[in-house]
């Protein structure tokens, strides 16, 4: 049986963005994933997964994950894997500007809050080795699924050039399913006595729903 420890950590940087009154936002963050894989026998195996992501120059965290699937080899071209990820995202506050008429008077703003969601995947994946090339493609069909929830939003108006709070209510979030079919295709190339593997994907997303 083999057992497998990875250690991953991304950082991401984008163009800050602002507009008046509004405050700015960082968005330089990290992903930060430990993932665990464990042969059962030569068809089966298991592996599992967490993440980390964090937001507003790491002042923030965006999200945490955990998932775990299992695997089947048919052959060595074809195998299927079922898998679950339990996701726990971050929302900042969401500035939406407010108009009145063709004029901005203002905005409204639903307060930062946290979202369970569940994601549900099966993987079918094709793979053939030519020399030191591997070709794989993969096909994810992709359900993720959240629950409807209400968060506090604030009505910000404009008296002049002074921005005030003007009044509050509720905002609904309402629930979804959202199901994707996924395409990946992968090229390796298996460099002689090197651990290191260069590879190139392309990714495609068909909304199902």
């Amino acid at each position: 049986m083999k057992h497998r420890l990875v250690i991953t950590v991304l950082g991401l940087l984008s163009a800050s963005f602002a507009f008046a009154q509004v405050p700015d936002v960082s968005q330089f963050g990290t992903w930060t994933g430990i993932s665990a894989s464990k042969e059962l026998s030569k068809k089966w195996s298991l592996d599992g997964e967490v993440e980390l992501r964090t937001q507003d120059a790491f002042n923030a965290v965006d999200r945490w994950s955990a998932s775990l699937g299992a695997q089947y080899k048919f052959n060595k071209y074809l195998k299927i894997e079922a898998s679950y990820k339990y996701l726990y995202n971050y929302y900042m506050a969401d500035w939406k500007t407010h108009y009145s008429g063709t004029t901005v008077d203002g905005y409204n703003v639903a307060a930062a809050h946290w979202m369970p969601r569940n994601r549900f995947m099966l993987d079918i994946t094709g793979q053939k080795k030519f020399g030191r090339y591997a070709l794989s493609l993969t096909e994810r069909f992709q359900l993720t699924t959240n629950g409807s929830m209400t968060v506090d939003r604030d009505k910000w108006r404009y008296s002049g050039n002074t921005l005030a709070l003007s009044s509050s209510d509720a905002k609904t979030i309402d629930a979804a399913n959202k199901l994707y079919l996924r395409t990946r295709l992968m090229a390796k190339y298996d460099i002689p006595h090197s651990h290191f593997t260069p590879y190139a994907g392309y990714y495609l997303y068909n909304d199902l729903r």
